[in-house]
Formats: structure tokens, C-alpha cells, sequence
């Protein structure tokens, strides 16, 4: 009889063990299905830009649940989007465009495409040199050499930079086009190219400007490097003095009064979408658990 119940426990165990595993199974089959039908949806979006916002942020949960394969699919969807030519009201602009093919580079990444991954980020590019007038150009540059960065390294993101530096050197206010400057000189001294970055402050043609910036950004760099050391030598306290006080003053003024010029071109910036991705339904319509 002790035999008998034993060996029912174990089989009623077996049986427990078997329906979870099938339901944990059904779950995971039943979410990509459901976000694969969502993707099939918003294919029929008409509004452009909502059809690509709620494609990225489809592709974005299906990374996150680990359906990759069914990502990249989306994705493709998403980069057709992107494709049509609108001849007559326009619902994509400049920014949106290469920010839409920026979120298509960073999410083929994120879900192992390398290819479509450098493909979206070439039509960001394009996108980008189409872009008129010149000078406006400028502005997308720094959030996509991020990109660029991770997908082609310190040289290729550096290259962006430098181009940045030519289009912002037509920016024919002179605080905002020194600001762009400095913006992508800082940028390039982080990726230790110090050649690139006197190539991109010399599109600004005062020379005075240009050696005091230099230096202030060899001050800079100099108190950084000795805190990374923890050094208590004099030269850590550089900062302190009044008169790099009163360059960081002016310095924080001139960046809050232009910290608009960089616009940020990624994902989550321009087309994530928290309800959604919280799993709240529109309009209100969650039904009770």
C-alpha cells in the first residue's frame, strides 16, 4: 500500500511538472504570436510616423521577450515604412527619417542583425546629407556618431565628427557655431583622437578662440586624468581656481543657452512609448485581471 501511494505521488508530481512546463510554453508561443499579429496591425496604419512608431516599439518588446528572429521581421517592416516616398503631405520630415532609420540600426543591433543593422544606419546617413540647408545638418550629428560608434568603432564615428565640423562651420551665428564645434572637439577627445578633434576646431577661424579652447579642454582633461588617479597634488584642485571658475561659469552658459542645438536621434528619445511597452491597452479598455 506505501508503494502504491509513493509511486501515485510521483506520478501526480510528474503530471504538475508536465502542465507548468506546457503552460510556460504556451505563454512564451502565445506572446510572439500575439506581437507578430500586432506587427501584422500596424501595417495598415495610414499616419506614417504612427505606423513606424508602433513598428519600433512592436520590435522593441519582441527583443525584450526574446523573440529576435520575429524582431528583425518587424523591423524590415519598419525600414519599408521608411522607403515610401511621400509626394504630397508629408508625415515623416528630415528629423524624423533619420531618426526613424537611426532606431532601426540600434534595434537590428540589440537583436543580433548586424547587416540590416548597418544597412539602416547607411539610409540614416544618406538621409542625413540630404538634408537642407546645409548648416542644419549639423545638429544630428553627435547622437548618430553614438550609434555609429557601436556599430563601426572610434575611426567611423570620429569621420561623422569631422564632417559634422564642416557643416557647422557655415553656422553663421558665432556662439552657436563654436558651440557645435567645441560639442564634437569634446566628443573626439574622448575617443583619444586629438588630431581629428584641432581638425574640427579649426573650422573656426579665430585662432585666439581656438588655442584658449584647446587649453581650457587641456585643463579639463588634466583635473580629470589626476581625480581618475586620485592624486591630491595641487593640479587636482585646478578646477578651484577663480579663474577656471570663471570659465566654467561662461562655459555653463553658453551650454545651457544652446544645449537645444544637438537634437538626439535615437529610439528611445523620439518613438518609445511607455504605455506600451507597460502593456497598458489604449483608450482605457484593460480589463479587469
Amino acid at each position: 500500500m506505501r508503494i502504491s501511494t509513493l509511486a501515485l505521488s510521483l506520478v501526480l508530481a510528474t503530471a504538475a511538472v508536465s502542465s507548468i512546463t506546457s503552460c510556460s510554453h504556451d505563454t512564451s508561443t502565445r506572446t510572439g504570436r500575439l506581437l507578430t499579429m500586432a506587427a501584422e496591425e500596424a501595417g495598415f496604419i495610414d499616419s506614417l510616423q504612427d505606423r513606424l512608431t508602433r513598428q519600433l516599439n512592436i520590435a522593441d518588446l519582441q527583443i525584450q521577450t526574446g523573440q529576435k528572429t520575429e524582431a528583425l521581421k518587424t523591423l524590415d517592416l519598419a525600414a519599408t515604412t521608411l522607403r515610401v516616398d511621400e509626394k504630397e503631405k508629408k508625415t515623416l520630415d528630415d528629423f524624423r527619417r533619420i531618426a526613424g532609420w537611426t532606431s532601426v540600426a540600434e534595434l537590428s543591433h540589440q537583436a543580433g542583425g548586424d547587416k540590416p543593422a548597418l544597412d539602416a544606419y547607411y539610409n540614416a546617413v544618406e538621409s542625413l546629407n540630404s538634408v537642407q540647408p546645409v548648416t542644419t545638418r549639423a545638429q544630428y550629428v553627435l547622437s548618430l556618431s553614438e550609434i555609429c560608434l557601436i556599430l563601426k568603432g572610434k575611426d567611423e564615428a570620429g569621420q561623422l565628427l569631422i564632417k559634422g565640423g564642416e557643416w557647422a562651420s557655415k553656422i553663421p551665428d558665432t556662439l552657436t557655431r563654436r558651440y557645435a564645434l567645441t560639442t564634437f572637439t569634446t566628443q573626439l577627445i574622448g575617443y583619444d583622437n586629438l588630431d581629428a578633434a584641432r581638425t574640427v576646431m579649426r573650422n573656426e577661424p579665430d585662432a585666439t578662440w581656438r588655442a584658449d579652447s584647446l587649453a581650457a579642454m587641456a585643463r579639463q582633461a588634466m583635473v580629470i586624468e589626476q581625480n581618475q588617479k586620485g592624486s591630491e597634488s595641487r593640479y587636482a584642485t585646478a578646477a578651484e581656481s577663480p579663474s577656471v571658475r570663471r570659465s566654467q561659469l561662461s562655459a555653463d552658459s553658453v551650454s545651457d543657452q544652446y544645449s537645444g542645438f544637438n537634437k538626439r536621434v535615437q529610439y528611445k528619445d523620439n518613438f518609445r512609448q511607455a504605455d506600451l511597452q507597460q502593456g497598458f491597452l489604449p483608450n482605457g479598455t484593460s480589463p479587469r485581471p
